[in-house]
């Protein structure tokens, strides 16, 4: 066993109800005013005011951030950074999807100089957070309540890019489920490949270590035996509960593992105006076919821990049972199978390529080497 070293959360709630706890927490911190980060769904769903109740209820005053798009702007984060600059706040929280939580991690990266939030693009390149973050999920999949990244839509090269900083893990994430019941089952469905995806690529990530295996390994399993439930039935609270916390240990293990060409790739495809649970859910069973003889073994442990019956399987065939049943899941729960079923046709191939190639930040850790050859390989596989 080699040296290697895990971050994560500075402390994390996990449970139903944790949201409740978002008061106690900010008073115990000595926060005294604070900015929620959020859509307008969680603004209908009466989410926002009672999260804001509870923390005047506490003693914290705050006040309600409500733009975040479902594919947050760059122009979003900025105004979200001014917003905390200039209203004195010292708690920024994140409510709602990643997308919402993601936009409070930018904001709080780029409130004492918002406009130079571009200049934050990349791997360590915030200089510190000088305000208190807070992270509240409602979906089970981008696990971004325990990651160091946030991702904004860079509007003018219409491309996903991220900003990857320790300054950006939160300093209290609340996980509860209850918050969850009201997605709808698109959502549910992709946020939930999203999840898995992030549990896959870790896994095999060529930064996995014992730790991160362990947690990869355990969201597989649990987001195998409970997507399907969650889609079918969303007051479901077991199956929402198994999905946070498969969702939770796929953003432990992806946030110090590292990602690769199924969210390269799917990066690129945000700038065709593919959400991103959607593009990882398509590319994942052709990133994984591509991948698979990079580490037969690996695969075949996903199979495992996808409960297949493996019985009388060499290893490389039960690592081509894994890939099956991952598209196999997808299929079931109407996340889209090609490229063209999202608007991504031959004629725009050439373009994903190019700019899934950009991601070098991602595919260096991909299991095996993805050029530009490679990934129109994969691309063009997904044409159908």
């Amino acid at each position: 066993m080699g040296l290697y070293a895990f971050k994560t959360a500075g402390k994390v709630i996990v449970g139903r109800g944790a949201l409740a706890q978002a008061g106690p927490e900010a008073a115990a911190l000595g926060k005294g005013k604070a900015l929620v980060v959020t859509d307008g769904t969680m603004v209908d769903l009466g989410l926002a005011d009672k999260l804001v109740e509870n923390l005047a209820a506490n003693g914290v005053q705050a006040d309600v951030f409500p733009d975040v798009e479902p594919e947050p702007s760059m122009g979003t984060a900025i105004r979200c950074a001014a917003r905390l600059g200039e209203g004195g706040y010292d708690l920024v929280v994140g409510l709602g999807g990643g997308s919402c939580l993601d936009v409070a991690k930018a904001g709080a990266a780029a409130m004492d100089a918002p406009e130079s939030l571009p200049n934050y693009l990349g791997t360590n390149k915030v200089p510190g957070r000088s305000i208190g973050l807070f992270l509240i999920p409602t979906t089970a999949g981008t696990g971004t309540e325990v990651t160091p990244n946030a991702i904004v839509l860079d509007t003018d090269k219409e491309e996903k890019q991220g900003i990857v900083s320790p300054y950006l893990y939160a300093d209290v994430s609340l996980v509860d489920p209850e918050l969850t019941v009201s997605k709808p089952p698109a959502v549910t469905a992709a946020t939930g490949m999203d999840a898995l995806t992030h549990a896959i690529e870790a896994f095999v990530s060529k930064n996995a270590s014992p730790m991160t295996d362990l947690l990869a390994l355990e969201a597989v399993s649990l987001i195998g035996a409970n997507l399907r439930r969650a889609v079918a039935d969303g007051s479901d609270i077991e199956a929402r509960e198994q999905m946070m916390f498969g969702s939770m240990l796929a953003g432990m293990a992806f946030a110090n593992a590292g990602l690769g060409a199924v969210h390269a790739i799917a990066m690129a495809m945000g700038g065709f105006g593919v959400t991103h649970g959607r593009a990882n859910a398509l590319m994942l069973p052709y990133v994984m076919r591509f991948n698979r003889e990079s580490n037969p073994e690996k695969f075949a442990r996903l199979a495992v821990a996808m409960g297949l019956d493996l019985q009388g399987l060499s290893v490389d065939e039960a690592g081509e049972q894994a890939v099956e049943a991952v598209a196999r899941l997808g299929k079931d729960v109407g996340c889209p199978q090609t490229l063209p079923e999202v608007g991504i046709g031959p004629d725009r191939l050439d373009l994903l390529v190019r700019k899934s190639f950009d991601q070098q930040r991602l595919l260096k850790n991909n299991p095996r080497p993805a050029g530009m050859a490679e990934l129109e390989q994969i691309c063009r596989s997904a044409l159908g």
